[in-house]
């Protein structure tokens, strides 16, 4: 798992320095979770100068004795010469400066205060609890070797997936940062951590994590040193975290273990994403030591709390590392490895790999379109697919390049002139290029100025409201009439939007009768057939699942044409493939189509988002 924090201020500083110290400085320090004990020794070179860039700087290596060298870095100066390296660098404010628009003039409060920085990012890279299992294990059995294989392949897998991250990078030059530049080396201090946060009384679990602390700069084609902008770090959390693993699969393999592909867990069961484990680790093994996971899960469950801010949610429930010296935490760890069946620590028995299996380049493709519930991808979504179809695999690393250069250079991406917000290019397969542009075309020429000819009648739409009151013994809401008006308008599509108990069901149904009115025959339709079967029930419109009306169509045993209503219910768990033939009906006949949903509701059954297109095409 890689986690990517944004740096401003010398907390995070002060946090990485209290482990530059020499093991008997400090009880607690990271190498001395495993310090002398039965012969062996505590791992070394637990802090450490990384990257390509380091090296231009000639700072590589061991990094412990030097605490100058980190502050003089995460200042954005060389830490030899002592000069700036890029701009902004304990500036501080003066007359004529702008912040937020204001213009400070002298007297202003702000006027010799330092300007805020952002110095880096923090990239965490944490191992799958079945190996931080396995580190401890070993340890507690005295086979440092196997340890030390263990920690050696994460720490490899730690530094080749921050190079790989590197070279995605973007710094900008020119005139006021207006060129972007890829192709860049970048430098980080890594340092080892053994333990998660403790849970209530308990002794922390072991969670072998690496912070690796990217600095903000990097060094150019051109020789030059830059800031880099953070949003083309963030962007490869994904990628980064599963080349991580990948890397890790291998070197513990080399090391004679095996690993198995499984599924990632949320706070609801399992997940779309794939993650690595090692085989020879048991259930009842992990679940003893994820106090923490638990924790965050229970809280975030009472609490309903969406998946997507379980990041927030780790950092607001998590409390201090403790006092516990390394010595104790091990001790009670094996205290409790002990307590465990036997069978739940056979890693170093002959185990067999369990890998994805290996699928298409179309697939894959395929896959990231529908993981990420996008039409148009970045290099680094289709590369995190990639990678969880190869590792553990024989040369992963080479086959996730080369399926990558493959993937991005052939001819199953469509030739896309589309861009993200870092003016890289975006990818899409060829497939849904063709659906999403004929969306956008039939939209664009249905709802022209000249349509029209599916607007209703102002009286027959309010003598539908009052019998809908009559009928019902309440009015519609203001919200409700001002979008049965709307759709009862000139557009030939359009996009009911709201969320689930916003009135959707409410607005159907005197929309359904408005246009059976003005001599329409309407049709119903939802992904589910149980959804298909309440909407008839809740509006009287005949509806069948999404897949049954399109074969009827078909089949010539449903018939369509300018006098049509059509109504797609939860059009949000419609993929663009199907939303596209959904639209090509209209195009193909005249009909009125009205789409409902929300993107942010319900996501596609399938690949890239046909309401996510509806709504960019439609205001």
């Amino acid at each position: 798992m890689l986690t990517i924090t944004d740096l401003k201020g010398d907390d995070y500083k002060e946090y990485m320095l209290n482990d530059v110290v020499k093991v008997d400085e400090k009880p607690n320090n990271a190498a001395n979770y495993y310090a002398k004990k039965d012969g062996l020794s505590p791992f070394p070179n637990s802090f450490r100068m990384e990257g390509e860039a380091a090296k231009a700087l000639a700072i590589e290596g061991d990094f412990e004795q030097n605490k100058e060298i980190f502050v003089k870095l995460y200042d954005g100066f060389d830490p030899t010469t002592g000069k700036a390296l890029v701009q902004n660098q304990k500036k501080k404010y003066k007359v004529g400066d702008k912040i937020k628009g204001r213009k400070l003039k002298k007297g202003d409060k702000e006027i010799g205060k330092e300007k805020p920085r952002r110095s880096g990012q923090d990239c965490t890279f944490s191992a799958p609890k079945s190996i931080s299992l396995a580190l401890a294990k070993a340890m507690a059995d005295g086979d440092e070797a196997v340890a030390s294989a263990i920690l050696q392949a994460h720490r490899e897998a730690v530094s080749y997936a921050m190079e790989e991250i590197g070279t995605g990078v973007i710094i900008r030059a020119g005139k006021g940062g207006k060129q972007k530049l890829k192709g860049n080396k970048i430098i980080w201090a890594s340092v080892d951590h053994f333990d998660a946060r403790p849970v209530d009384d308990n002794a922390p679990d072991m969670q072998l994590h690496t912070h690796a602390c990217a600095f903000n700069m990097a060094l150019g084609a051109d020789g030059k040193w830059r800031t880099i902008d953070h949003l083309s770090m963030n962007q490869q959390i994904k990628s980064g975290g599963a080349l991580y693993r990948a890397k890790l699969a291998e070197g513990l393999q080399k090391a004679g273990l095996a690993v198995k592909n499984v599924r990632e867990m949320g706070e609801f069961g399992a997940t779309e994403s794939v993650t690595m484990e090692l085989q020879g680790i048991g259930e009842e093994a992990i679940k003893t030591f994820s106090k923490r996971q638990k924790e965050v899960l229970d809280v975030m469950i009472a609490e309903n709390i969406p998946a997507s801010q379980m990041r927030n949610k780790v950092k607001e429930i998590r409390s201090g590392k403790g006092a516990m010296s390394g010595v104790e935490m091990m001790e009670e760890w094996q205290r409790q490895m002990d307590a465990l069946p036997a069978d739940q620590f056979k890693f170093r028995e002959k185990q067999q790999n369990e890998l994805s299996e290996i699928i298409t380049d179309q697939q894959i493709l395929d896959y990231a379109h529908d993981f990420k519930k996008k039409t148009f991808l970045t290099e680094y979504d289709i590369k995190a697919v990639i990678c969880q179809v190869y590792t553990g695999h024989s040369d992963a690393i080479t086959k996730i390049e080369e399926t990558s250069r493959r993937i991005l250079q052939g001819e199953l991406v469509a030739n896309c002139s589309k861009k993200n917000n870092l003016h890289e290019t975006l990818y899409c397969s060829k497939k849904l290029a063709v659906a999403d542009k004929l969306i956008r075309d039939t939209v664009e020429k249905a709802n022209s100025k000249n349509s029209g000819k599916h607007q209703i009648k102002e009286e027959i739409v309010k003598a539908m409201v009052d019998k809908f009151q009559k009928e019902r013994g309440f009015s519609p809401s203001k919200e409700q009439l001002e979008a049965i008006s709307k759709l009862t308008g000139t557009e030939s599509i359009s996009v009911l939007r709201g969320l689930a108990g916003s009135g959707k069901t409410t607005a159907c149904q005197i929309l359904a009768q408005s246009f059976e009115k003005a001599g329409y025959k309407g049709y119903g339709c939802a992904m589910a057939n149980d959804a298909a079967r309440k909407l008839e029930e809740e509006t009287g419109l005949k509806s069948s699942s999404v897949v049954k009306l399109l074969g009827d169509i078909e089949r010539g045993a449903v018939k369509v044409d300018a006098k049509t209503f059509i109504y797609i219910d939860e059009v949000g768990m419609v993929d663009l493939d199907t939303t596209a033939k959904l639209i090509n009906i209209q195009r193909e006949t005249g009909c009125r189509m009205i789409l409902a949903g929300d993107s942010s509701q319900l996501s596609p059954v399938g690949p890239g988002s046909g309401l996510r297109v509806l709504e960019e095409c439609i205001n």
